[in-house]
């Protein structure tokens, strides 16, 4: 690749993510009683992550909107309410979802928690995106089914379309996946590659028709 050209591919590139900059945003996540009757607003704070997922900082907030704390950011956050307060887990990265950070809110303040509770952090994070990964793994079924039966399917135009339109929305989830989502890809993947193994096998059982 010559000068000019590698200008024009850094060119489109920050032009792109030009393009995609978005300005810092919230989204209200519910309320906290106070032990002294006061309910706190928690939020979650995002700024811009451009071509990743965006980081979010957990915010806490009295009515009049003065913040009382606030967590740091991360690319992912999990607020797991608890009989005595809030317990804010705190994950560095989607790849493998351990916290490196975890704080306890009582209302008033945050205390560093990590060391008691991180050993719960990935059993946390695949509670709070159950929904995600069912979504995710069904997909892969999905794919790998149409994949593996794509020699055998009609050649009918309506259903090539219909196919290659079913193609088209996975590879796009996936990206979802890979950069703007929680989800961790290596659990998709470990999964993937489980249940087209366990497919494989099953076909290669099957008997044939004669």
């Amino acid at each position: 690749m010559n000068i000019r050209k590698a200008f024009f591919v850094f060119a489109m590139l920050l032009m792109a993510m030009t393009v995609l900059a978005h300005r810092p945003h919230e989204k209200k996540a519910g309320t906290f009683l106070r032990s002294d009757g006061t309910e706190i607003s928690i939020v979650r704070y995002y700024v811009d992550g451009i071509v990743i997922s965006d980081p979010v900082s957990i915010q806490f907030r009295l009515p009049d909107g003065a913040e009382i704390a606030h967590t740091r950011r991360a690319p992912d956050a999990v607020v797991r309410r608890v009989p005595d307060g809030l317990e804010i887990y705190q994950f560095p990265h989607n790849w493998l979802p351990v916290a490196d950070r975890i704080d306890f809110f009582d209302g008033y303040k945050l205390k560093d928690i990590t060391t008691e509770k991180r050993s719960a952090s990935s059993l946390i994070h695949f509670t709070e995106h159950l929904t995600g990964y069912f979504v995710a793994f069904g997909m892969t079924i999905i794919f790998t089914v149409l994949w593996s039966t794509r020699e055998n399917a009609s050649k009918r135009r309506w259903r090539v379309v219909l196919r290659r339109t079913a193609y088209v929305l996975i590879a796009l989830y996936a990206y979802d996946v890979l950069w703007f989502s929680p989800l961790s890809p290596l659990v998709i993947a470990a999964f993937a590659a489980v249940f087209v193994g366990l497919y494989s096998l099953a076909c290669k059982r099957k008997p044939r028709q004669l």
